[in-house]
């Protein structure tokens, strides 16, 4: 049913078109035979659109620059991984700035910028919720989907030629620094005998950032350490190749800003090897660094994103699968190691001087290629992972059985006036149901 405003300009309408066919033409005439205000009739007849039809007077972003975000949102669908909504503000609050005449602060967007954007772009862009995933259900996934999702990582592979040595994989992993592990020991002493050993409990935290590459080789990754800069000793008392990236953060792993020089250093570091003109780089599906910044920098140095879905980087991300299990390994015996021979605290500068040794431990080229080969992608094999899948989903829908019928418990002594009352009421219902 249209709104009293739609309404009277349904009628403003109707009056113009009734004065456009008058002789002589009759402005208030026409605006009394449709009911129509006739201040309205005559600002129409001078150009003035209605409210509906003009553009809000306050609006930030220009047509350009919203198709701009637009743009934006069509790439993160494409990479399988939607954006969040601070992620499209973000966005368009980094076009303004990129717009922003130089020596002047762009204008800032307000909090319900993002609302009022889906708004006005109603018939293209859509405002969904998302559904948290049962771990049930995350342990089962639908096999078509996942089959769907092959047959788009193959499409994708097939329209840009790209061959294995310029396909990566890329994730996070994180350490806490000061903790060790459980470990087998041998001793003389009864195996009742509880043996401990020394550790700090101060968790320091950093995060590494690894990339490989289908044909088995380790790019250098990015370092973050838990802190608010890069100290000297950080740089000139540990074992760091040049080629590592060091970052730091307050929470010890990666944001937006160190996503962002991440993937300038990954482009550095892989085109030297580069044979073909694309790449394809496969990340997790959780988006909580894709801003336009990183998007836009892979579209210029045609690195084409494909997103691996939530829940499933345990038997679709080569890195997961096959090395950062042992990663951690090697760290805990670094550790562990440390401490047996009287480091008591095994701190930044004793991880990032381990950290170079644990790495060649643990990306052996053997080792990166079963990952990639134990996911079904390389080899493209993806039945490796989908006949699991079936039995796994098989197993799930299997019928409950029905409940074993529980044992009749004796009855017990009523030590209540209640509990006596309601012994008394059961021996009476029972003798009045008998046959």
């Amino acid at each position: 049913m249209p709104t009293e405003s739609e309404i009277i300009e349904i009628r403003v309408q109707a009056a113009l078109n009734a004065y456009s066919n008058m002789d002589p033409p009759n402005a208030a005439l026409a605006a009394r035979l449709h009911g129509a205000p006739p201040d309205r009739v005559y600002r129409r007849l001078k150009g003035i659109q209605s409210k509906m039809e003009r553009k809000g007077s306050n609006r930030k972003l220009s047509d350009h620059q919203e198709a701009m975000v637009l743009a934006y949102i069509n790439c993160m669908d494409r990479i399988g991984t939607a954006p969040l909504l601070h992620q499209v503000h973000n966005a368009a609050q980094h076009i303004l700035k990129l717009h922003a005449p130089e020596g002047t602060e762009p204008p800032t967007l307000g909090r319900d910028w993002t609302k009022n954007f889906v708004k006005r772009h109603k018939d293209t862009t859509h405002k969904v919720q998302t559904k948290p995933m049962e771990i049930d259900r995350a342990a089962a996934h639908d096999p078509v989907d996942i089959q769907e999702w092959y047959t788009q990582y193959k499409a994708i592979k097939e329209k840009y030629g790209i061959v294995p040595c310029d396909e990566y994989n890329f994730d996070e992993s994180g350490f806490r620094i000061r903790m060790g592990g459980k470990q087998w020991v041998i001793t003389r002493v009864s195996d009742t005998t509880r043996l401990y050993l020394a550790n700090k409990t101060n968790r320091d935290w950093a995060s590494v950032l690894e990339a490989i590459s289908g044909d088995g080789i380790v790019l250098p990754p990015a370092v973050i350490i838990k802190g608010a800069r890069i100290m000297h000793q950080h740089l000139n008392h540990t074992d760091i190749p040049g080629n590592y990236m060091l970052g730091s953060q307050a929470a010890g792993y990666s944001n937006n800003d160190l996503a962002f020089e991440w993937i300038q250093h990954f482009d550095k570091c892989c085109a030297v090897r580069q044979q073909g003109v694309h790449r394809l780089l496969l990340l997790n599906g959780h988006g909580s660094h894709l801003t336009i910044e990183f998007a836009e920098y892979c579209e210029q140095r045609n690195i084409h994103l494909f997103a691996i879905p939530a829940h499933t980087s345990h038997f679709l991300q080569p890195l997961n699968i096959v090395l950062f299990q042992p990663f951690k390994h090697h760290h805990r015996q670094a550790v562990e190691m440390a401490v047996r021979t009287g480091c008591i605290n095994f701190n930044i500068i004793e991880f990032l001087h381990a950290l170079h040794g644990m790495r060649m431990a643990t990306f052996k080229q053997l080792s990166i290629t079963s990952g990639w080969e134990k996911t079904g992608l390389i080899p493209y094999n993806p039945e490796l992972v989908l006949t699991k899948l079936r039995r796994q989903t098989a197993v799930t829908h299997l019928p409950t059985p029905p409940p074993l019928p529980q044992p009749r418990q004796p009855p017990c002594t009523p030590d209540t006036p209640r509990s006596l009352k309601k012994c008394i009421d059961g021996v009476y219902h029972y003798i009045r149901d008998m046959p």
